[in-house]
């Protein structure tokens, strides 16, 4: 009888044990923050709002990359909510919470930056601060999501630092905010993290 105590007792112990990792492992598990078909589509904004604003001057280009970011960040709520609804959890939780956080402090000193910027006229320096900061988030969100999410960050470290030295903004702007975003979209789809 004693036995059966002691095995019972270590068949609790066990499954508590199990419902730690378990937990742990959830907590600890991967985030693909939204669909590839979402990164997709936010390149087709980068690439189709890089083509409208080829010959556009400072302030009407300003305002449109801005709406153009606006509507970047309506899709990538959308289609991250999407995602996540899909496998039956929410973006304000665990690792996808994690993520949307990881973004907000570069995408503050972006926004704060950018007034500065404007402010004391040095608007072509926009698009590498952009294309910058931009990269400085997605690879810190990247720590809590798939290794793809991270080689794109560094992609736009990359071409904001190109782009710091080279007198064509709306270009490193479509290449990053376009094509970058279009890439990704397209590899993040075929490796099937959907």
């Amino acid at each position: 009888m004693e036995q059966s105590g002691n095995t019972h007792s270590l068949n609790k112990r066990a499954e508590g044990d199990l419902k730690l990792i378990r937990s742990m492992m959830q907590r600890s598990s991967l985030f693909m923050p939204m669909p590839g078909w979402g990164i997709f589509a936010i390149g087709v904004i980068g690439s189709v709002t890089a083509l409208l604003t080829q010959s556009m001057e400072d302030m009407d280009w300003i305002i449109a990359w801005g709406l153009a970011a606006i509507t970047a960040l309506v899709i990538a709520i959308f289609t991250s909510s999407w995602q996540m609804r899909k496998i039956g959890h929410s973006i304000f939780v665990g690792s996808p919470r994690r993520f949307w956080l990881s973004l907000a402090p570069a995408f503050i000193a972006a926004g704060l930056l950018s007034v500065v910027f404007v402010g004391i006229g040095q608007q072509p320096l926009l698009a590498s601060l952009w294309l910058l900061l931009y990269g400085v988030a997605v690879v810190s969100a990247g720590n809590h999501s798939v290794k793809q999410v991270s080689w794109m960050g560094y992609g736009f470290l990359l071409l904001g630092a190109v782009f710091l030295f080279l007198p064509w903004p709306n270009l490193g702007m479509g290449l990053g905010f376009g094509g970058l975003h279009l890439l990704f979209g397209l590899l993040i789809t075929r490796t099937r993290f959907d």
